[in-house]
C-alpha cells in the first residue's frame, strides 16, 4: 500500500517500454519534463531501487513514485 505522497504504476505494456514513457501515461496531470525531474532527483523507484528514465520496463513491474509536498499558492505577508 503507498503513502499518501506516494504512487504506484503498474507497468501494462506488452513490449518493454523506456520509465518515462511508462509514468508519463500515467501521470498525464504532470509535465514530461516534472517527470525527468522525479527521476532525477532518484523519487522513482523499482524494487526499492531508483530507476533511470531509459530503464525498460516489462508488464507487470512496480514503480513507486515519490511526489513531492503541494506548494502552496496561498500568499502570504511579508514584513517591509
Amino acid at each position: 500500500m503507498s503513502k499518501p505522497n506516494e504512487r504506484e504504476i503498474l507497468a501494462d505494456c506488452d513490449l518493454p517500454q523506456r520509465a518515462d514513457k511508462v509514468i508519463a501515461n500515467a501521470l498525464s496531470e504532470f509535465t514530461r519534463s516534472a517527470i525527468s525531474h522525479l527521476i532525477e532527483q532518484r523519487h522513482v523507484l523499482l524494487g526499492g531501487k531508483p530507476v533511470q528514465k531509459s530503464t525498460k520496463l516489462k508488464k507487470g513491474d512496480r514503480l513507486v513514485v515519490q511526489l513531492p509536498e503541494p506548494v502552496s499558492d496561498k500568499a502570504m505577508p511579508e514584513n517591509i
